[in-house]
């Protein structure tokens, strides 16, 4: 089982080069669950078609969960 997440790559701050600094704990938002890899690959690349991902990098992204829920 695949999760699909969307999140930020990075955070606002002044203090980086271009005002940007990696955010590792960036808020996820579940978008659902696929059985298969192929699934959870479609699923990404339909939210990265119809969404913008600004200046934050805002991207979906799937991961292998193990029929975790």
């Amino acid at each position: 089982m695949y999760q699909v997440l969307v999140r930020n790559w990075w955070k606002t701050n002044p203090d980086y080069p271009n005002g940007l600094e990696p955010d590792s704990n960036a808020t996820k938002t579940i978008l659902g669950y696929f059985d298969t890899e192929t699934e959870a690959w479609l699923r990404c690349k339909q939210y990265s078609v119809n969404n913008d991902p600004g200046k934050l990098s805002r991207k979906a992204e799937f991961r292998f969960i193990k029929g975790e829920k």
